[in-house]
C-alpha cells in the first residue's frame, strides 16, 4: 500500500513497479492528469521514462492539453488510435 505521504506526483508507485520489474527497462507513462506527469518526472531521475498526456477523457481538452504541456509531458495523446502508433 502507498504511504499517504507518497501519493503523486511523488513518484512512489513508478519507483516501485520498476523495482519489481526491472530499472534497466525503458517505461512510459500515461495520464489524464498533471500529476501523473509530474510523478513521471520525479520518476526520470532514477529510472528511464517517459510520460504522455491522455486527453481522452478529458471534459475541456484544450484546457487540459496546456495544463499537461506546461506540466511537461513528453508526448500527448487525444484519441486511443495515436496512443497505439506511438507504442508501435
Amino acid at each position: 500500500e502507498t504511504p499517504k505521504n507518497k501519493k503523486k506526483p511523488h513518484p512512489y508507485g513508478l519507483l516501485k513497479i520498476a523495482q519489481t520489474l526491472g530499472a534497466n527497462l525503458r517505461y512510459l507513462y500515461a495520464g489524464d492528469l498533471p500529476d501523473d506527469i509530474l510523478a513521471a518526472k520525479a520518476a526520470s531521475k532514477k529510472i528511464k521514462i517517459r510520460s504522455l498526456g491522455f486527453l481522452a477523457a478529458a471534459i475541456q481538452p484544450a484546457e487540459m492539453k496546456r495544463a499537461l504541456k506546461q506540466a511537461g509531458a513528453d508526448f500527448l495523446c487525444a484519441r486511443t488510435s495515436e496512443l497505439i502508433r506511438l507504442l508501435a
